[in-house]
């Protein structure tokens, strides 16, 4: 299975406010992942797909992207403990093209660089997501 078959990190914004706007607020990251996945119409053998740079699923990784850049848009929020999140009201004056036209978040690696200041971008939420998702899964 090649990553073709899996739609690029932009298309993963507009599913994931779709679905964070039909439930309100999710506490199960895995069944939040399932829900996206279904939204964008993949097969298990795609969920499943290996990203060939870290051997994790690809639709994970791109999921855990574009939660980031939609946190980074106040488009989603959490709590104190990132274990519940929900679309926000920013969030849910997106359309879809503005979704997908969102800016992508640096890469854990490159936000020091990208962000040299406290200030210049709200603390990530790529790693707690990271830890439910890897933390829960098989």
């Amino acid at each position: 299975m090649t990553d073709d078959a899996i739609p690029p990190l932009r298309k993963f914004r507009w599913p994931i406010l779709v679905v964070l706007d039909e439930i309100g607020e999710e506490d199960e990251i895995l069944e939040f992942q399932g829900r996206v996945a279904e939204r964008l119409g993949l097969a298990v053998e795609a969920v499943d797909a290996p990203d060939p740079d870290t051997g994790r699923p690809l639709v994970t990784e791109r999921l855990i992207r574009a939660m980031e850049d939609l946190y980074q848009a106040d488009a989603l929020d959490t709590d104190e403990d990132a274990g519940r999140f929900w679309i926000t009201d920013v969030g849910r004056r997106f359309t879809q093209t503005e979704a997908e036209d969102l800016p992508e978040s640096p890469r854990e690696a490159d936000v020091d660089a990208a962000f040299p200041t406290p200030t210049a971008q709200k603390p990530s939420i790529g790693d707690w997501i990271a830890a439910l998702l890897y933390g829960l899964g098989p």
